[in-house]
């Protein structure tokens, strides 16, 4: 038994409707890692302005320790600003980064390194600061890079998407040019067409009889003689 052949405008609408149909996954999944890579670039930028706070304000603590305060109350009421924009520079950092990465924890090294310099204010020297101060640069600098070439890069999700996307549309055109081969291959030329055979009718003679019908020809015979 025969199965039905499907049309091939049936199986080019069934294509369209798949690759429709993949476009709109592939819309949605770009558009989701799209937006998470946006927020990522916001994080490094905020992680950026938050490493360059503590920095600063440790370099201002640095200068104010220099200072010879009137009083104990002078001072607490000089350097308290100071240390409360380093102690939420520190937290946000803390809260930013991921504590199990590799250069996120070398981060972290650093800023504890330089944290316990600040709380011992006699050995917050110029001196004790400044190659801490050049690690922790380095360090942030290596994080923001990394973080940076995640942006560039794409999503790990947004890359999967993406190839599956460029195979998805390489086999529907595949598939569009085999059926259109096939369809092309099979349709029926003029030398296949069948040529419609008739059998003459007899027509009645003035004897009231029928006349014979007159003799096929050999190509129809194939060369037999004719009774």
């Amino acid at each position: 038994m025969e199965l039905p052949q499907i049309p091939s405008v049936a199986i080019g609408a069934i294509v369209a409707a798949v690759l429709g149909g993949i476009i709109t996954l592939v819309g949605l999944i770009i558009s989701k890692e799209q937006k998470t890579s946006e927020f990522r670039q916001a994080w490094i930028d905020a992680l950026r302005v938050d490493i360059s706070n503590y920095i600063t304000n440790t370099n201002a603590i640095l200068d104010a320790l220099a200072i010879k305060y009137e009083s104990y109350e002078k001072k607490v009421e000089a350097l308290s600003p100071l240390y409360t924009v380093l102690n939420a520079s520190v937290f946000n950092i803390m809260l930013r980064v991921n504590p199990t990465e590799p250069n996120s924890v070398a981060v972290l090294d650093d800023l504890s390194a330089i944290n316990a310099l600040v709380r011992s204010e006699k050995g917050l020297t110029s001196e004790a600061l400044r190659p801490l101060e050049a690690r922790l640069l380095s360090s942030s600098q290596v994080l923001l890079k990394s973080e940076w070439d995640r942006v560039k890069d794409g999503e790990p999700t947004f890359k999967i998407t993406k190839w599956f996307a460029l195979a998805m549309v390489a086999i529907a055109i595949g598939a569009a040019a085999t059926t259109v081969i096939t369809a092309t291959s099979t349709k029926p030329g003029p030398s296949q067409k069948a040529v419609a055979h008739t059998t003459p009718i007899a027509r009645p003679t003035s004897s009231g009889g029928a006349s014979p019908a007159p003799c096929p020809s050999r190509a129809q015979t194939g060369n037999q003689p004719c009774h």
